[in-house]
């Protein structure tokens, strides 16, 4: 299988070897299965033209806790939350300030901590363009804390890239493994599994949130491979990231709630339907919290379970 998917692959683009040699990992068994799920995407992505620039305006989700907070399908503002009613900080949503296209400005005393979610083993761009547009006085203190599903690939470098061009002095980066929201890449998970994931959760948000409080440095986690931060995230943003496969179905009331819960006020309610604009975070918040599950991706959705964590 890896030699027929790599067979596509520019060699120009120096990277075959690469996939081809992860892809064995995973034919021997060393590399989990949700691995070659990403694998199999990323060669089918290099094995066909980029469209170049297709994309670059397109946002990913994210979530500041602490001061700010965003969220898509509810994990990130969820673990926002729970460290919120430790530390006794306030939390700001920030897509309030991403709707009107603008920066924020913020003073507080205390650390600032930052929660979102790994976007293709990268902080999802529209964080960090608005940590990087944004005003943050007062202290330079700072935690980042994210949810992933599986593993947060290499986000700490990008992490740490840009709490020194911020100014932040990092006192640490932790990840938080929540339940898979990606279902519009026909990835999903059964409720019970998802219930257990949430369960399995707590401890370690229940462990972060007291180290903040009590101002300690978050213990340093093990980087995963770095081929999603580096390849993958770049290749998704450029080919992966429309709309057009968005559809409701005969189901959709023309409730609202996909509108109300788009983090990026993408989706707009005309004639008692959905209309999808150019602008999305591919986070399925609009698939996840329809109440009658009536919108679709393309194929990938169909019979699937939905998923989003409500307040």
């Amino acid at each position: 299988m890896a030699c027929q998917l790599a067979a596509g692959i520019d060699d120009g683009l120096g990277i075959r070897g690469v996939l081809i040699d992860l892809l064995a990992e995973v034919e021997e068994g060393r590399c989990r299965t949700m691995v070659l799920q990403d694998l199999e995407i990323l060669l089918r992505i290099f094995a066909r033209p980029v469209i170049e620039g297709e994309g670059d305006q397109l946002l990913s989700i994210v979530r500041c806790d602490v001061r700010l907070r965003f969220s898509g399908t509810g994990n990130s503002r969820h673990v926002a939350k729970k460290i919120a009613q430790v530390t006794g900080d306030e939390i700001e949503d920030i897509a309030v300030h991403l709707r009107a296209h603008e920066a924020g400005t913020y003073q507080s005393e205390r650390p600032y901590v930052f929660v979102g979610p790994v976007y293709a083993g990268r902080l999802p761009r529209v964080m960090t363009k608005f940590i990087e547009d944004s005003t943050f006085a007062g202290t330079s203190e700072a935690y980042f804390v994210v949810t992933c599903a599986e593993t947060p690939w290499v986000t700490i470098r990008y992490v740490q890239r840009l709490a020194k061009d911020k100014g932040f002095e990092l006192l640490g980066f932790n990840s938080i493994l929540m339940p898979q929201s990606y279902t519009t890449n026909g990835l999903s998970q059964p409720e019970e599994l998802t219930r257990k994931i949430l369960d399995a959760a707590e401890p370690k948000i229940a462990e972060v949130a007291g180290l903040i409080r009590n101002g300690k440095t978050l213990p340093a986690e093990k980087p995963g491979k770095s081929y999603m931060s580096t390849i993958m995230n770049p290749m998704m943003y450029a080919t992966m990231m429309g709309t057009r496969k968005f559809r409701a179905t005969d189901a959709c009331i023309g409730c609202g709630t996909c509108a109300a819960r788009c983090p990026l006020g993408n989706i707009q309610i005309v004639n008692g339907m959905p209309v999808w604009g150019k602008d999305c975070t591919q986070r399925n918040a609009c698939v996840g919290a329809c109440p009658k599950g009536a919108i679709e991706y393309g194929t990938k959705t169909v019979g699937k379970p939905r998923y989003y964590l409500a307040d």
